[in-house]
């Protein structure tokens, strides 16, 4: 922050711009305000990236600031900011959005997808494969490719929107010009060898004790560590341990747990094409890659259930997966439920991903960029919910 607080001064900003792609991020920023707050400082922010939501920048990170602080969802939006910066029309933005706020009906607070049902034990506790570990290499690309969700690469990561284009207008936009770059680009990556799939992942047993899941030595039964998953404050009171057998059940759980990467190379092209200047490509190159990690994530996710036996839930599509047509859940530590990164690290202890070349930051981010790290709940009722 003193950096970037420093080269605002010098060349006189007119806003700072902070974008987050992980959830540690949206800590950083937070400080950040704090301490523009505590130095005075009324300088417009601009928050954007994939860990911040509309939500948290306006009910957080904006009481923060004397200054504005906007959500940005897209590099669009944040033109439009610094076209209102520069114009000196923000107050009248801010104003009007306001107004528009206020005349909003209260919003209905989403209930957890978990009702007040206990959670019930009736199902047969699956089978592994093996205990422990494997690495599996030379993974089929155009396999990966076919988990990728195409809706989510090409609005989400590539910013191609329907805006004010009618659905035909639209339609012919993505046939035309969206698919055909896609095409090339998934062609590209194959002759030259730009993402490689690689997974390290296992099954350990284990029990819950009240808020912790316990690994344990599927050889010598000792524990090998805790997992510590947060609690609802209030109905129903649901943390992700509730899902596993208790440890005073007499009988032992299994968790399977995976690391997907598409290769460092990815990280290499996607720094060259940024450096370079090639914005459009970086663009694309960076959003595809990001996008095959999650598809490899979702495949091998797949492959778990059909080792463990319970496949025979799963929706017929991509699309299905998406919306958790399948037995039980992936999480991942940075979701709603289980927010704390440190959990990386105790996956990375099990699984030991550095065979296929995943570290371990400080800040408990897995590197390459492209890699996404979780642990499988196979409990029928395991969904997605949230903290609050």
């Amino acid at each position: 922050i003193d950096a970037m607080l420093q080269k605002a001064e010098q060349v006189n900003a007119d806003a700072i711009g902070m974008s987050g792609l992980l959830v540690k991020s949206t800590v950083v920023m937070k400080e950040n305000l704090e301490v523009m707050k505590q130095r005075g400082l009324e300088l417009p922010v601009l928050l954007g990236g994939a860990a911040l939501t509309r939500s948290y920048v306006e009910e957080v990170c904006a009481p923060l600031a004397p200054a504005p602080v906007l959500y940005c969802a897209d590099a669009f939006e944040g033109l439009k900011m610094m076209s209102l910066i520069k114009e000196n029309k923000l107050k009248f933005y801010i104003a009007e959005k306001n107004t528009q706020t206020k005349r909003k009906a209260p919003a209905v607070k989403r209930q957890s997808i978990i009702k007040h049902e206990d959670i019930r034990f009736e199902h047969d506790i699956p089978a592994p494969p093996f205990w422990g570990t494997k690495v599996v290499r030379n993974i089929d690309l155009d396999t990966v490719f076919s988990y990728l969700t195409e809706s989510v690469l090409f609005r989400g990561r590539w910013g191609y929107r329907r805006g004010d284009l009618s659905r035909e207008e639209y339609e012919t936009l993505i046939e035309t010009q969206v698919r055909p770059e896609f095409e090339a680009l998934k062609q590209r990556c194959k002759e030259e060898e730009l993402l490689t799939p690689e997974v390290v992942y296992g099954y350990y047993p284990c029990n819950s004790d009240g808020d912790q899941v316990i690994i344990f030595d599927p050889e010598t039964k000792s524990e090998l560590l805790r997992f510590d998953f947060p609690r609802q404050k209030k109905e129903p009171y649901r943390s992700i341990a509730d899902f596993f057998l208790p440890l005073d059940s007499g009988k032992q759980d299994v968790m399977p747990l995976q690391i997907a990467t598409v290769g460092l190379k990815a990280s290499y092209e996607a720094q060259r094409l940024y450096e370079s200047d090639a914005y459009k490509e970086y663009l694309l190159f960076h959003g595809l890659s990001v996008e095959t990690a999650e598809a490899l994530a979702e495949y091998w996710h797949q492959v778990i259930r059909r080792e463990l036996n319970i496949a025979g839930d799963d929706g017929a599509s991509i699309e299905d997966f998406v919306v958790q047509k399948y037995r039980g859940s992936r999480y991942s530590f940075g979701y709603p439920a289980c927010p704390d990164l440190h959990g990386n690290r105790l996956i990375a202890q099990l699984l030991k991903p550095e065979r296929i070349g995943v570290s371990i930051t400080l800040e408990d981010q897995m590197t390459p960029e492209q890699t996404t790290s979780a642990f499988i709940v196979h409990h029928p009722q395991a969904k997605y919910f949230s903290l609050e």
